[in-house]
């Protein structure tokens, strides 16, 4: 919220994408909404079926859910729009390492399973993140256009 300048009266969504992630949003919702204290007016719990809400941008948690920030008539589009493109640059970075990595022969022989399986759910977290960049970056551009 602070990233956009919305110090209250926010209204958020978490999209969760497996079972678990929904039923922990779905128990915590209103624990997660006092922890704001005013910031937050509204917590709308989405499914992995429903649509990206409009006038909003993703803050990828996990690979397992996203947090939608209502910004529509809130904050500079061209600016965020500037913003999301140099954060979506450096994800891509840090994906393209991270696939680097995890397709290197000797690291696949000599790093140990359990760092390669936490690089792998890295690199799956940092895809998450990509894609909810680029669908807040199609948010900016619909909202510059309306």
């Amino acid at each position: 919220m602070a990233e956009y300048a919305l110090k209250d009266k926010a209204k958020v969504s978490v999209q969760t994408y497996d079972e678990t992630a929904h039923k922990t949003v779905v128990e915590q919702a209103q624990s997660i909404k006092s922890l704001s204290e005013k910031g937050i007016t509204s917590i709308k719990v989405l499914s992995a079926s429903d649509s990206w809400p409009a006038g909003c941008v993703a803050y990828p948690v996990s690979s397992a859910a996203t947090d939608f920030l209502h910004v529509k008539g809130r904050a500079d589009i061209d600016n965020e729009i500037k913003k999301a493109d140099t954060k979506l640059q450096k994800t891509r970075g840090a994906i393209q390492k991270l696939q680097k990595l995890l397709n290197d022969k000797s690291y696949q022989k000599e790093a140990n399973k359990s760092l390669q399986e936490q690089d792998r759910r890295t690199l799956a977290d940092a895809e998450s993140e990509a894609n909810g960049i680029k669908g807040t970056l199609k948010q900016f551009e619909d909202l510059k256009l309306k």
